[in-house]
């Protein structure tokens, strides 16, 4: 049987806890300071990766295309310790992520334990989605735990929350009640935008708080401040269940009538005195005689 790759056996929590780790290593490598005026990835990279994790970024080349036809946007060589990211997020607010997801999730979080699978299956080659040792459920936890890895390095919690507080001077969460109005108080005045939903609240707030983060698209810091102690969503929750629909319960076994229950139509034929289907059949005929 053909030895295959696993995925390292990382809780969310110690996903996580190592994003943060990476992040609270560098504030000490440049000082707290320093490190409070934004996470952006370029200073993190020369500053503290690069030196502590060795691990090479080539930005210059056509990654192509996969086998079903999307663009390769960055990929991972863990024999060699090298990220490759497609020349064309050059200037694209997609770049940071992917370099944070490339470097951080894969190289950073996953890069010796792959290393160690790869010279346990004894397989010396780059971990792209087409490769033989690598099972789609594999390749799919990889992903997430280096999206998950990339989200928490990319904008800490507490960072998300610090730059709320800094950019609106809140001294209390933004509170999400439902559609309509909002107010944002800045310094060059109050900005006030319609807003349809609790998703569309946390993107305007990244909005203003993006320059905190070396330029992270405002759809992936608006989920970080969706999980933020600075925004909280007041709408009621819709219990599923009081709505139609199908439920499955721990009942496994067909419910049982009572042994007097007969059918609706007795029961009725009964109020009105007339005669049950039971006592117009033939048989209940026979059986009286």
């Amino acid at each position: 049987m053909t030895e295959l790759i696993k995925p390292p056996p990382f809780s969310r929590q110690q996903i996580i806890q190592r994003a943060t780790d990476l992040i609270r290593g560098y504030a000490r490598c440049v000082g707290d300071d320093f490190a409070m005026l934004g996470v952006n990835f370029d200073v993190i990279f020369e500053e503290y990766i690069y030196p502590e994790y060795e691990i090479e970024l080539v930005e210059d080349c056509d990654l192509g295309v996969d086998e079903d036809g999307e663009k390769v946007l960055g990929f991972f060589q863990p024999e060699f310790n090298r990220v490759f990211i497609d020349q064309s997020l050059k200037g694209d607010p997609r770049r940071v992520f992917t370099c944070w997801h490339e470097i951080g999730g894969h190289a950073v979080l996953q890069g010796d334990w792959l290393r160690k699978e790869i010279n346990r299956v004894g397989m010396v080659r780059e971990i792209v989605t087409t490769a033989p040792m690598l099972t789609p459920q594999a390749e799919g936890t990889l992903e997430r735990q280096a999206n998950l890895f990339a989200a928490h390095a990319a904008a800490p919690a507490g960072f998300v929350n610090y730059a709320i507080h800094k950019t609106f001077g809140l001294h209390r969460p933004y509170r999400y009640i439902g559609p309509g109005r909002y107010c944002f108080s800045l310094r060059s005045g109050t900005r006030s935008l319609k807003v349809a939903d609790f998703a569309e609240l946390c993107r305007c707030i990244a909005s203003y708080i993006k320059h905190w983060f070396g330029g992270l698209s405002v759809e992936a810091l608006s989920y970080q401040v969706a999980e933020s102690k600075m925004v909280v969503d007041m709408t009621p929750r819709v219990n599923p269940l009081s709505q139609f629909g199908l439920k499955r319960s721990t009942r496994t076994k067909e419910r049982r009538p009572a042994r007097n229950a007969g059918s609706v139509g007795d029961t009725l034929s009964a109020m009105m005195g007339t005669p049950t289907a039971a006592q117009r059949s033939p048989t209940a005929a026979l059986s009286k005689r």
